[in-house]
Parts: structure tokens; C-alpha cells; sequence
């Protein structure tokens, strides 16, 4: 008779006569268990648990009540994922829980795994039962031990546990035993947990912890190692990638080590190598495990190889781990790039060696991919990098066809394109050729400094070294990567680049990797002649602004500018002959910087379509030339450039795409500018500059949807000198809020068309 669910038996060891109780955090390394008051009729019982139940939970509360309920109502659970995430010990938990299993007759432990022990297995379960050694002695089949089993199960409500299923009819076979009985299986093969589940939400997916559940694991078994090194033992969680079986070994590793500090920091330093943990023992619970080979994470994960039938598969197994793991993801088109079939990666996710991603793409666990990875030789591992980053380089060049010289450039905004080429280097870096590898890393890296980095700290500059630095590379490839850190904290960020920054140290470093340029095996290559061309722009930066070499700045500028246009990067080139005639205005030389800034015009081809031109090129440049042209009492010529500054400066607040911080900030410099020299020549030529001002603010007027006080008050901030109310007078305001982008954009989209028109018109 089944005990109350108000009066839950204590579990007691039975060992031959004696009795022991069994306390909340023993290890389930038992055969039998029972309560006390009933071991003639043994109603109860839990066989052959083959795990310790001293196992930190986290994370698993409501998979737990999920559980619980759906056993009640009589429904047959599957617990699925990969090998260590956590399916033995939920049903371990369960099993304990003394509130929980007193609502069953009994609670039967099957571990299956790939070659089940049939033998062993009914006889435990029989004795758990029975216990009845003189009818033992009649069984002789295997059948006879089932249908003894069958007999001593009847018509009782147990709950039965088959934990590790590989094969459905191995399930089958016990399930059949007990036609009343409540079953809970796990198993790491997604489509067995399809067939085994009474129905699809019966199917549930014990998922990998996230990083603050791994945190919060660690912390829980080795709080010493968290306290003393508390940056690299996050690491080590990371590295786990959310496996509580690794998770577990990584924090009681760490916590035998932590009463002794030398052997604390030892054993930290151990587990951070790529090989730390894969090697780490894995104590068996199980009695039948003696003698066997010591088992380590790594030989836990190879046993699961077993369910790949044939060398195609694992051999296919093998090639994916080159791949970069969870989070990242590839697909098909990828997978064949190495060798693996559309057949052989359905066939790989059907035994649970990977997982699919929404829209066709696929990943893998970072512990089965560092377990295959260890199994690959270096000159296959090598070879398959090689094809995998051809495959890549291939989707980059794609990535970029029918797309203008300027717009291409946004690609670096772009978190897709960022993730192929973050996963084009990964796999360059594998490939074997170092140098190749560093050198497309060089012009990545300088490529966005130039897009972003050199008007504010772009952070993807910074997330390239910290992923290439994180990467298992040669020694000499970090202190470059060191070069790249002091180059980003010494390039002053801003538009006012006189007197900012630590030019000195800009100098040095764009010289030492120039160096490195010229002496690298690459050095002939498009990417090397790439690097040195922007090595040549910063340079001439550095040279005017910080050294006062001017002559030297200037043939800076203009060998960068003869780089750009050789390799057909016209956008690029009218961007630095800009600057050259920035430099050259500042410095003086006004026919230079005309011709210059006529230059950039020129390449920057304001006849193409609106929405294939660069507004903030020709912003600039206009506004350069309008101080040019007022400088030299050419007021109608200085009109008409201020009105397309303007113009340029607003339509960048939504094309080729909507506002942002960027953007607001640059139409804030130029428009203040713009006011800022009106106001400057006001004294000396109020009547030409009052005539600029009426003609900006007639040409804006459109575009505005507050409501202007007029043009009284324009006059009035002429007047009085006040740049900042004369931006505001002549200007249109853009709202500056986190969700005004689209409103900024739909503003332009308005009014585009009617101030294009009016561009042309003479001034007013």
C-alpha cells in the first residue's frame, strides 16, 4: 500500500539486515532503497541511481514544476539535449523528491546508455521489487528476468525512470512493463525525443545555463577562486559554455584547490588553456564502472560518437568543429564548403551533435567543438579553414557587388556583414599563413578606424582586437595588437584635431606597423597597399597637426589621395583631398585649398543620384568653400555654397539612412560654423553677410515645421553677434530624442525634392 502524499517515507539504505537513513545531500551510489515500515511488501523503491545527488542546481525551478505536473497527469515526459547539460541530474532531483515520488508505488531507475546491461538492470530491478532470492534461482532467460519484472510491477503507479535512451526500442522493452506506471526518459537525440514523447510539448529541451547561471554555479562551489581571481574564473565559466557537467567539474577543480593560494592560482592558470578542462576526471558513482579507464570530460563526450554509425558521419562530425561554436552559426552552404552533405547535417542534428537555428542555420555546442577539434590532425584542420575562409571571402565580395563606392562603406554599421568577416578572419587566422591572416586583419581594422573611429571611438575597432587578441595566436601578433591599442588611445577624437591627442605617439605607432608592412611576406598584397595608403592619411594628420611639418603633411596627404584613386576608391580620395584643403585654408595657402576642395567635389560626383552621394563630404566641402569665397568678397559664390552646405548637412539627417548621434552632431558643427562665419564678417561686410543670411534662411524656410519668429530675428542675431541664435534662426530644428530617427528621416523624405529644386536657383 502506497504511502500518504501527507506523510512522506524517509528513504533508508537496506544493506543485507542492517538499516541507515539516507541524508538530504547523500550520493545516490546505491543498488535498493525502501522505507522502513513497509519492507515486506517494498512499495517503494529507487535502483542502481548512477550520479551523486551533492550536484548544485540552478536554473531549473520551473522545468522542474513542468516536470512534476506533467507525471501527475499521467503524461510521458522526454527530456532532451546533448551529453552533461543536466537531463540525469533534473531526474535525479525528482527521484528524491520525497513530496513529489509519494504519489507513486515505487520509483525504478534505468540507466541505459548505448549497449544497455540488460542482465544487471532486471536483476536490480527485480530485487528492488522482490527481493526474493530463492525464486532468482528459476530465472534463467532474459525473458524469464521481464517477465518476472512485468509480474512484480502489475498493476502498480510507479514511476519509472529511463535515463540516457539511445534507441527506441530499448525504451519500448521497459515500457512495457508497467502499463500504469508513469515514465520520464531523457535521452540526447532530438528526433528519438520525438517518438518517445506522448505528445509535442511533452518534449522539452534542457537547455545550456546562460552566463549569470554559470556565474551564480561557480560562485555556489568555489566561492575562495571567485573572490581571489574573479575576472578569470568568469572566463572559465564562459568556457563551459553553460554545461553544467562541465560547470560542476571546472568548480570542484577549483574548489580543491582553494585552501592552498600558489596551488589556487595554479590550478586558475590550468583550466584557462584551451585543453584545461576537456581533461578533466569525471568520478563514476556507478560500481560497474570499476576498472574501467579513467573517464574525463573528453571521454564522456567520445562516447557519444558510438550513435555514428559510419566514418562519413564521424568524419563530417569532425569537419564542423572547425567552425566557430555557439553563439555563432553557419549553414548548408557552408557545411558543403568543407566537405559535409545537406544529408549528412540532417543526419548530424538527428543525433543531437548539433542544433538548428532559425532560417536553415545550424550550430554547435563550444564542448563538442573543441572535443572534435583536439581529434582533427593540423594539416586537415589547416586545409578546412582554407576552404572555409575562400567560402567567406567569397560571400564578402558578393556582399559589396552593385552597391556605389560611398554607400559600401556602410557595411561596417552592419552587424551581419561585421559577423562574415569576423568569421572570415576566424578562419584565415586557422589557416595556417599568419602573416596573410594579420595583414586582412590590419586592413579591417583600419578600414573601420577610417569609417567611424576617426571622429569618435568606434567600438568595433576595439571589439577586433579583443576578439583576434582572444584567439590562440603567436606571441608577436599581440604586441602588434598592443601597437593598435596605443594608436586608439593616442588618435584624438572630434573634429578639431589641432592641439588634441597624443600626435607623438600616433607618429610612432603608425611608423612601426608601416614597417611591419613593408618587411611582411604580404607586403605586395591588396590589403597591405591598402593599409599603407590610410597609414599614409593618418600620418599626414599627425605630421600637420601635431609636428607642424607642413611640406611633409602635404606630401602625406597627396600620396594618400594618389592610393585611393589608383585603386579606383574615389570616395575615399575626395575625402582626404578635403582634408588636405582644410589644412592647407588653415595654414594660409587659399588658391591650394581652392583647387583641393574643387578636387573632392569633383571625385565625389554631385551629379549621381541623392541618394548615392555622401552628404557629409559635400557638407564639408562647401562649407569650406563659402569661407573661401567670403574671404574673398565673393559674396554670390559664398551664398550659393553656404546653401548647399546647409542642405547637405540636413539631408544627412535621413539619407541613405535615418539620424543618429553622429549625424545630429554634424549638422549641429555645420550649421554653427556657418553661423559662426556670418557672424565673423559681419563688421567688416554686414551688408554681403546680412545678404547670405536672408538668402539661407529663405532657402531652409521649407524644410521648417516649427514656427519661425522671421527674418527680424536673423537680422537681430547678426546684430548682436550671437552665433548660437543665428543657428537657430536660419536652420531647421530636428528633434533630439532616442526614438526621433524615423521622425528625422520622414522630415527629409518631405522636403527633399523641394529644396533640391530650388539648389540651382540664383540667390535670393
Amino acid at each position: 500500500m502506497p504511502t500518504e502524499p501527507d506523510s512522506p517515507a524517509k528513504l533508508y539504505r537496506i544493506d543485507g539486515a542492517s538499516q541507515s537513513a539516507i541524508g538530504d545531500n547523500a550520493r545516490l551510489n546505491i543498488n535498493t532503497y525502501s522505507t522502513p515500515r513497509q519492507l515486506v511488501e517494498r512499495p517503494y523503491c529507487v535502483t542502481h541511481c548512477p550520479l551523486g545527488r551533492d550536484d548544485v542546481i540552478v536554473g531549473r525551478a520551473d522545468l522542474l514544476d513542468a516536470l512534476r505536473t506533467s507525471l501527475i497527469d499521467g503524461h510521458r515526459p522526454v527530456l532532451k539535449y546533448l551529453a552533461g547539460v543536466g537531463k540525469t541530474t533534473l531526474a535525479l532531483q525528482l527521484a528524491y523528491d520525497e513530496n513529489f515520488f509519494s504519489r507513486f508505488e515505487g520509483v525504478l531507475w534505468a540507466d541505459i546508455g548505448a549497449k544497455p546491461q540488460w542482465g544487471a538492470l532486471l536483476r536490480r530491478w527485480y530485487r528492488g521489487l522482490v527481493n526474493d532470492p530463492a525464486a532468482e534461482s528459476a530465472l534463467d532467460s532474459e525473458q524469464d528476468w521481464l517477465d518476472a519484472v512485468r509480474d512484480a510491477i502489475g498493476a502498480r503507479r510507479m514511476l519509472i525512470i529511463l535515463d540516457d535512451v539511445w534507441l527506441r526500442g530499448d525504451a519500448a522493452r521497459l515500457m512495457a512493463l508497467g502499463p500504469r506506471c508513469a515514465f520520464l526518459i531523457t535521452t540526447r537525440f532530438p528526433q528519438l525525443a520525438n517518438a518517445l514523447a506522448d505528445a509535442p510539448e511533452q518534449r522539452y529541451e534542457v537547455k545550456k545555463l546562460d552566463g549569470d547561471e554559470s556565474w551564480s554555479l561557480i560562485s555556489s562551489l568555489a566561492p575562495r577562486a571567485v573572490e581571489c581571481f574573479p575576472d578569470d574564473t568568469l572566463r572559465i565559466a564562459d568556457s563551459a559554455d553553460g554545461l553544467p557537467l562541465a560547470l560542476h567539474l571546472l568548480g570542484k577543480q577549483l574548489m580543491a584547490a582553494s585552501d592552498d593560494d600558489d596551488r589556487l592560482r595554479d590550478a586558475v592558470a590550468t583550466l584557462l588553456e584551451p585543453d584545461g578542462m576537456m581533461d578533466l576526471p569525471v568520478p563514476s558513482a556507478d560500481p560497474d564502472d570499476a576498472g574501467e579507464e579513467d573517464a574525463t570530460l573528453s571521454t564522456i563526450i567520445g562516447r557519444s560518437l558510438r550513435v555514428l554509425g559510419s566514418e562519413a558521419k564521424r568524419q563530417a562530425f569532425l569537419h564542423l568543429c572547425i567552425f566557430q561554436a555557439d553563439p555563432h552559426s553557419f549553414d548548408k552552404d557552408t557545411a558543403l564548403a568543407c566537405g559535409v552533405s545537406s544529408t549528412l547535417l540532417y543526419e548530424l542534428h538527428d543525433a543531437g551533435f548539433i542544433e538548428c537555428r532559425s532560417r536553415g542555420r545550424y550550430t554547435m555546442h563550444r564542448i563538442l567543438a573543441e572535443f572534435g577539434r583536439r581529434r582533427l590532425d593540423a594539416d586537415t584542420s589547416r586545409a578546412l579553414h582554407r576552404d572555409a575562409a575562400l567560402h567567406f571571402a567569397g560571400l564578402l565580395s558578393t556582399a559589396s557587388d552593385d552597391t556605389s563606392d560611398y554607400l559600401a562603406w556602410y557595411r561596417y554599421e552592419q552587424g551581419d556583414w561585421r559577423d562574415l568577416v569576423d568569421t572570415w578572419l576566424y578562419h584565415l587566422a586557422h589557416a595556417g599563413d599568419g602573416e596573410r591572416a594579420f595583414m586582412s586583419f590590419l586592413r579591417v581594422f583600419f578600414d573601420a578606424f577610417w569609417w567611424w573611429g576617426y571622429y569618435l571611438r568606434y567600438d568595433y575597432c576595439d571589439a577586433l582586437i579583443k576578439i583576434w587578441r582572444a584567439r590562440n595566436i603567436a606571441p608577436e601578433i599581440r604586441d602588434r595588437l598592443a601597437l593598435l591599442d596605443r594608436f586608439l588611445d593616442a588618435y584624438p577624437a572630434g573634429y578639431e584635431k589641432r592641439d588634441a591627442g597624443d600626435w607623438g605617439m600616433v607618429t610612432r605607432t603608425l611608423r612601426t606597423v608601416r614597417a611591419l608592412c613593408d618587411a611582411s611576406p604580404e607586403s605586395g598584397s591588396d590589403d597591405a597597399r591598402q593599409v599603407r595608403g590610410f597609414i599614409d592619411f593618418f600620418l599626414a594628420e599627425a605630421l600637420a597637426y601635431g609636428g607642424g611639418e607642413t611640406q611633409a603633411a602635404v606630401q602625406a596627404y597627396r600620396d594618400a589621395i594618389d592610393h585611393f584613386s589608383a585603386s579606383d576608391q574615389p570616395w575615399v580620395s575626395c575625402w582626404i583631398a578635403f582634408y588636405l584643403a582644410q589644412f592647407l585654408w588653415e595654414n594660409g595657402d587659399r588658391a591650394a585649398a581652392r583647387e583641393n576642395v574643387q578636387h573632392s567635389l569633383a571625385l565625389e560626383h554631385e551629379g549621381e543620384p541623392v541618394w548615392e552621394r555622401d552628404p557629409e563630404v559635400l557638407a564639408n566641402d562647401y562649407r569650406l568653400l563659402a569661407e573661401i569665397d567670403l574671404a574673398a568678397g565673393d559674396f554670390a559664390s559664398a551664398a550659393r555654397a553656404a546653401r548647399r552646405a546647409a542642405f547637405y548637412a540636413w539631408l544627412f539627417q535621413g539619407i541613405p539612412e535615418s539620424a543618429d548621434d553622429y549625424t545630429r552632431a554634424f549638422y549641429g558643427e555645420i550649421t554653427h560654423r556657418l553661423a559662426h562665419l556670418l557672424v565673423a564678417h559681419a563688421g567688416s561686410h554686414a551688408a554681403g553677410t546680412s545678404w547670405i543670411a536672408r538668402d539661407l534662411f529663405a532657402f531652409m524656410l521649407p524644410a521648417r515645421d516649427d514656427a519661425p519668429e522671421g527674418i527680424a530675428s536673423v537680422e537681430q542675431a547678426l546684430s548682436d553677434g550671437d552665433t548660437v541664435a543665428l543657428a537657430a534662426a536660419l536652420f531647421p530644428n530636428f528633434p533630439d530624442t532616442p526614438d526621433s530617427a524615423n521622425e528625422c528621416q520622414r522630415r527629409v523624405c518631405l522636403y527633399k525634392n523641394t529644396l533640391l529644386d530650388a539648389l540651382d536657383e540664383a540667390p535670393r
